[in-house]
């Protein structure tokens, strides 16, 4: 499948989850961030982040992983949501993983979506990263690991 169109229904996909969810949970106060902007600031740092990631480890990776990609934008929109309250922070946190599971689902060799427990756990612990307890917490690359190594296991016993 095309790297680009993975990328674009994957970035658009998590923006309506997030519009979605905070229409239902904060209706009834001011956003304190533009989604719109702070989404196209999460998407240009994880470019970034990507450039600087292939220079620094010496890679030779041609395009981003849509795992990683995911997982770095969900970071950037935490750090960025930040100042909009505990609640709006959840939001972005918690539809940044619940659409890197719903990516992992989309591959062909995966029907199994990864526990609601587990989910809840990433989210606390990049609550914790992005809150500075840094000793309890995962940060970018973390997360982007609990989701590669699910879909390279997966993929491996297909």
């Amino acid at each position: 499948m095309d790297d680009d169109l993975i990328w674009n229904g994957a970035v658009a996909r998590y923006y309506n989850s997030l519009v979605n969810e905070i229409q239902e949970s904060l209706a009834e106060t001011a956003l304190h961030i533009n989604l719109t902007n702070s989404l196209k600031e999460a998407v240009i740092n994880a470019q970034i982040h990507q450039e600087m990631h292939i220079k620094d480890m010496r890679l030779t990776e041609q395009s981003l992983d849509i795992y990683k990609a995911l997982s770095w934008i969900t970071w950037f929109m935490a750090v960025d949501s930040l100042n909009g309250g505990e609640e709006l922070l959840k939001i972005v946190v918690r539809a940044g993983i619940n659409e890197l599971n719903e990516t992992l689902l989309l591959e062909e060799f995966c029907n199994e979506s990864i526990p609601y427990r587990s989910r809840d756990l990433m989210e606390s612990y990049l609550l914790n990263e992005v809150y500075g307890l840094s000793n309890h917490g995962i940060a970018l690359n973390g997360l982007f690991m609990a989701f590669h190594s699910v879909r390279e296991t997966l993929n491996n016993f297909k």
